[in-house]
């Protein structure tokens, strides 16, 4: 299994339309792609720094939704409210536990 991170800043008064954003438009979507296992959005609510990890079943899957434009349009919903460019950084990963499946509410 491989992570794709993806660190943005967004602006701290816009971090509920953030959540929409991935919530109602970035992750039905991204369903339907190859490999996609899942995903994660973390943010800090003081900063506005927000970091979302998807996991893919394979690096090619991770790395076909980039070369596809896939991932850049999936960051074009955030650009009104983005301060910065994300930066985007991939990982294998080592492990994961999950004591709780099917998680699909944020706060």
């Amino acid at each position: 299994m491989w992570a794709r991170v993806t660190t943005s800043q967004v602006d701290p008064a816009k971090l509920e339309e953030e959540k929409r954003i991935f919530e109602e438009e970035v992750v039905p979507v991204s369903k339907d792609i190859k490999g996609f296992q899942g995903a994660l959005s973390l943010r800090d609510s003081s900063t506005g720094k927000v970091i979302v990890v998807t996991l893919w079943e394979t690096k090619e899957d991770m790395l076909d939704s980039e070369e596809s434009g896939f991932w850049k349009e999936q960051v074009d919903h955030f650009t009104a409210i983005m301060t910065g460019p994300p930066q985007k950084d991939h990982y294998e990963v080592s492990s994961m536990i999950a004591l709780t499946s099917g998680i699909t509410t944020g706060t």
